[in-house]
């Protein structure tokens, strides 16, 4: 789901992301990642999964 300033991840525990590091299981606001990618704060084992806004969209 994404509003005006962030997206939202909704992810059980049983889906293997982690949001800062820590196991995701519920939901969390992301901004988008203005960084290198190995900053991004959602990752899937050693995979980021980098937020983007383009042209205005998530």
């Amino acid at each position: 789901m994404a509003d005006e300033d962030a997206v939202v991840l909704t992810a059980a525990g049983s889906d293997g992301l982690t949001a800062d590091g820590k196991p995701c299981g519920g939901e969390v606001r992301l901004g988008a990642d203005t960084g290198p990618t190995d900053a991004a704060r959602v990752a899937l084992g050693d995979r980021r999964l980098v937020v983007l806004v383009r042209e205005g969209g998530w």
